[in-house]
Parts: structure tokens; sequence; C-alpha cells
């Protein structure tokens, strides 16, 4: 089976985000204003690459160092989930995007998906 390093699965992560989240967010505030949808993609995609890469990291270290109870992973990826929320309404909010929650909302939600199969799959995996 072909394995990626950690770095690399990093950094294609985060491409992946930036390509998905900054058409997401055209693609949703398009109608509303074109220049701010441009604008709004253009800063939720980088900010989606950055915190992709910060979500992968934690995700890392959380599937080496947390307790392997469902309780801490679930405490761990709802403070998580809620910081990603958090920052993402105000980095849309400074970018001035017409519709925050509907541009936000996929990546909640993905977000919760991704981190839970995330650190399940590293913590059985020999990846970690």
């Amino acid at each position: 089976m072909f394995k990626l390093s950690p770095v690399w699965r990093l950094l294609l992560m985060a491409v992946g985000a930036f390509l998905i989240y900054a058409s997401w967010t055209l693609w949703v505030n398009y109608n509303l204003d074109p220049a701010a949808a441009f604008f709004s993609a253009w800063v939720y995609g980088l900010y989606s690459f950055s915190i992709t890469l910060l979500l992968s990291v934690t995700n890392e270290i959380a599937a080496k160092k947390l307790n392997h109870g469902a309780r801490a992973l679930a405490m761990f990826i709802t403070v998580q989930t809620g910081f990603m929320i958090g920052v993402s309404y105000l980095v849309n909010y400074l970018a001035g995007t017409p519709d925050i929650i509907k541009t936000i909302a996929l990546g909640a939600i993905l977000s919760i998906i991704f981190s839970t199969s995330y650190v399940l799959g590293l913590r059985q995996s020999k990846l970690h």
C-alpha cells in the first residue's frame, strides 16, 4: 500500500482545503456580490489552507498523546471544532463575506468528520 510521509499528507490536505473552500465560498456568495465573493474566496481559501495544516498537526499530536478513551477524543474534537468555527466566522466577517453562515457551514460539518476520522485513522494505523 502506498503511504505518504506526514509532511506530504499535511500539504496535500491543505491544498485540497484551499481548492474546496475557495470554490465553495465563491459559489455561495457570487450572486450576492461578485467582487466580494472573489475576495472572500481568496481569503477563505488561504484561511482553509492554514487551518487545515493546524488541525492536521494537532490531530497528529492528539493521535499519539490523547488518552485513547472516547470521552477524551470527543472533548478534543469539540474544542478543535469550536475554535475552527469561531475563527472561520471572524475571518469571513473581516473579509466582508456576504453570507457568512452558509460559507462556514460546510467547513464546520467537514471539520467534525475530518478530525474524527483522521484521529481514529491515525490511532488505528502505523502512520504515527
